[in-house]
């Protein structure tokens, strides 16, 4: 194995452990203007992040690449673990790629992590929504009328704005 090959995967690697960090921040930014209300802050930093994702698409794609040409007694569709790359590095080498892969998984944690957070910030936003979009329509839940037994005897028809002008 050629360490100019290593030196590349390394290099690879890297950026792409730099660019899910700065994915990281960027998903930790549209947390902040999630709970602000912040619409145009939320675009900016999807669109943002939609720039990031694609350069990690580029280096994906070059990672991919370098494992070929370092493995090329796999097929070419295989896909080849970091680990084989590891085993067949050897020595400081193997313990620079096993820091980059310890550091990618982190990052990956922390990104599925802030992920979660960002989708129940917009499915609570989005229920927010409806249910002002339903009060507004006059389709207030809070207007229907139960019976003695308890069961919905029906909605009292009641709009909680008026919506004339």
């Amino acid at each position: 194995m050629h360490s100019q090959d290593l030196s590349k995967l390394v290099d690879i690697l890297t950026g792409e452990v730099d660019l899910l960090r700065k994915l990281y921040f960027a998903l930790k930014d549209e947390q902040d203007a999630l709970v602000r209300g912040d619409v145009e802050g939320i675009t900016d930093r999807v669109e943002g992040q939609i720039g990031i994702i694609k350069d990690l698409a580029v280096l994906e794609e070059e990672r991919r690449a370098a494992f070929r040409a370092m493995c090329p007694e796999e097929p070419p569709d295989a896909e080849i673990k970091l680990n084989t790359i590891i085993d067949l590095a050897g020595g400081e080498q193997a313990e620079h790629l096993e820091t980059m892969r310890s550091s990618m998984r982190d990052v990956l944690k922390s990104l599925g992590e802030v992920n979660r957070q960002n989708d129940v910030l917009i499915r609570q936003s989005l229920s927010y929504v409806d249910r002002t979009l339903r009060a507004l329509a006059g389709e207030n839940a809070g207007s229907e009328v139960y019976n003695a037994s308890g069961t919905l005897k029906g909605a009292t028809g009641q709009i909680a704005v008026d919506r004339e002008v």
